[in-house]
């Protein structure tokens, strides 16, 4: 399945938060039990070494029947990063046939905007 495009506006130096409501492809929620681990990432570049990769704190929401996923960057993370565009992508494992199953889920750009009110 092809990951959903979406561009993020970040302010910086704030706590940062979205959700991603998960649907099959009849249209209903999708039932994410299975689902082992959720990861996200942000960096300058396909070619920008992991030294400066920042990780998404990503969770499924409970109940997993609902399909939700919260993502989550911190005040320090968004702190941490330029003005500038960004690349970013989230992951979601699963485990249903015995084995790890990576999808990308959403892809896009992080745009990060300066914070004026502090």
């Amino acid at each position: 399945m092809k990951p959903t495009y979406e561009d993020l506006e970040v302010p910086q130096g704030v706590d940062y938060r979205f959700q991603i409501q998960m649907y099959t492809g009849e249209g209903s929620r999708r039932d994410l039990t299975t689902v082992t681990e959720v990861r996200g990432k942000i960096n300058y570049s396909y070619q920008a070494s992991d030294s400066d990769t920042v990780d998404f704190f990503c969770t499924v929401d409970a109940p997993p029947t609902k399909g939700i996923i919260n993502c989550t960057l911190s005040d320090d993370q968004t702190e941490g990063l330029d003005r500038r565009r960004y690349l970013y992508d989230i992951e979601m494992v699963s485990n249903t046939k015995g084995y790890p199953i990576v999808e990308r889920i959403l892809e896009g750009k992080v745009i990060v905007d300066k914070n004026v009110t502090k």
